[in-house]
Order: structure tokens, then sequence, then C-alpha cells
């Protein structure tokens, strides 16, 4: 029995499955089963766990293996693989998983099965996954609580995006006057950080702000810099 394991979206239609058969005696994969020996049976384990047993289907055969779904039947793909069309009820909601069970009339051939599980984050809509993630319910009217509303609010607060055409240099020197590398200088209004920039070796941290006044701290290790140091940007 080659058993194998796969999720599935409750309620999904028209599944098609690949198999591989293999001989009850050698174990070698089979080629070649005639297909109207070939019977499908399902399991489905409940939300409540029930366990519902479908009832062995005997499959027919299908003409090419480019042919539309079609439920209970098959194909003989080659290399002992095989197209198993499932029934739209063994993947019907109302479950937590089960099993698909392929056997052999005269049991020359080894049954094969392959349980599945519900997938249930498939089972979510567009929305609910707008939902989960905290974004606006729809464009914008960002809902109380969503990522998109936090990013409204600090525009509302500060009255900036966190980007501007406005280059603003701001030089960081030490008590001699020499510039300062490697100090990371951050731009806030409203306490609320607008960007980041890091000193170069001529001690100049380019910014790009909308006109405001913004509130600039300075931070490098053996340094002590005026923190805030207010400036209007324009």
């Amino acid at each position: 029995m080659n058993d194998g394991a796969i999720l599935v979206k409750l309620g999904r239609t028209s599944v098609t499955l690949l198999i591989w058969l293999y001989n009850a005696t050698t174990g070698a994969l089979e080629t070649g089963v005639t297909i109207t020996d070939l019977n499908m049976d399902y399991i489905r384990i409940g939300t409540d766990n029930d366990v519902t047993i479908a009832g062995e289907t005997n499959l027919t055969a299908l003409a090419n293996l480019t042919d539309a779904y079609a439920a209970n039947k098959a194909y003989e793909i080659g290399h002992g693989a095989y197209r198993i069309d499932v029934p739209d009820a063994a993947f019907a909601v109302g479950v937590n998983y089960g099993s698909i069970i392929i056997t052999h009339d005269d049991d020359t051939i080894l049954p094969a099965k392959i349980d599945w599980y519900a997938n249930a984050v498939n089972d979510l809509t567009a929305q609910q996954t707008r939902d989960a993630m905290k974004l606006s319910p729809t464009a914008g009217s960002p809902a109380v609580g969503s990522v998109d509303k936090h990013l409204d609010d600090i525009v509302e607060v500060t009255g900036v995006d966190g980007e501007g055409n406005v280059a603003w240099i701001y030089q960081l020197l030490d008590g001699d006057n020499n510039p300062v590398p490697d100090v990371l200088v951050e731009a806030k209004v409203s306490g609320i950080v607008i960007q980041t920039q890091t000193s170069d070796v001529n001690g100049n941290a380019t910014f790009y702000l909308a006109p405001n006044t913004y509130d600039f701290y300075a931070t490098k290790a053996g340094f002590n810099f005026t923190n805030p140091d207010t400036e209007v940007v324009s």
C-alpha cells in the first residue's frame, strides 16, 4: 500500500489525484492494469469525529489523459502511475480529514491509500484574509486597529508620511569641529520616528523630508550629542 498525505480545501470540486500501483507479489510498479478492475472507496472523519464510509465504487476508464474531470474515472499515465478522478462528495465540508482507497478485484495489486487533511487556511475568503491581517476592509476606509489605520494615524499626527522632496543635510561634528562618521540620526515628529540615516565620512546624514519641524536625535558610542536638536525643514 503506497500511503501518502495531501492538504485539500474543503468543498473543492473536480479533484484529480495521481497514484502509483504496485504488484502484490514483486512490489514492482504495475503497468497495464485494467481500469475496470479497480475500485475506489473513501472514508471521511467528521468534525464531531463521526466516521462515514462511502462504499466501494467500480472505476471506469477515461478515453484520454487530457479528458475533462469525471467522477470515478481513471486513466493509466504510464510507469505505474494512474490518474484518479475523486467524487466531489469526498471533500465536502464538515470533516477534518479522510482517506481515498484504491483496490483491485483480485488483490494482485496492492491497495493504494491517500490520506487527506482539511486545509483550514485555504477556506478563508479574500475578505477574511484581510481581516486576519488587520488590513483595511475596503480601500480608503481603514478599520480601527488595522495596519492601514495605524499608518494613517502617523500621517495625521505628524503631517508627513516619512518621505519628502526636501534634501536636508544634518552634519555631525565633534568638539574640535571634526566630522563624525557612522552616527545614527533619527528625525522625529511628535515622538514618532519619521526617518533614520547614518552620517558619512564627512559627518553628513542626508534626509529627504517633507517641510515640517523635526527633532533630530544623534547616537554613537563614545560621543555626546545635543538631543533633541530641533530644526525647521523647508
